[in-house]
């Protein structure tokens, strides 16, 4: 909301002299207006964040649904898999369907320094 030119005028007249009732009133209701602005302003705010959260909320709970099934495999293929042999514990992990680990580059530093590839 902006002045006129006469609002601007009136308001530079009695900026000089005491303050009168009047005008100490005129303060309070335009403090009061932008009080309720702000305030709805915040309640607007208040639900924008809350409805952000809650669709947050429902995309990671579809996430959780969606990953659920693979990792539920992931955890029954590293339960089913046989133990390393006594290597010395390096490369772990999955391996895939038929047979050997493979070393692709960009594997992990971990495999690569147990094949001293670091």
């Amino acid at each position: 909301q902006s002045l006129d030119g006469f609002e601007f005028v009136e308001g530079a007249l009695r900026m000089c002299g005491k303050a009168q009732n009047k005008d100490l009133l005129g303060l309070r209701c335009d403090v009061w207006r932008v009080s309720l602005e702000v305030e709805d302003d915040l309640e607007s705010a208040r639900e924008f964040i809350h409805f952000r959260l809650q669709e947050t909320m429902d995309r990671i709970e579809a996430l959780r649904v969606e990953a659920a099934p693979l990792l539920r495999l992931a955890a029954e293929g590293l339960a089913s898999e046989p133990p390393e042999g006594d290597g010395g514990g390096g490369g772990g992990g999955m391996r895939p369907p038929g047979g050997d680990q493979v070393h692709a580059q960009g594997s992990d530093f971990a495999t690569d320094a147990a094949d001293g590839a670091a």
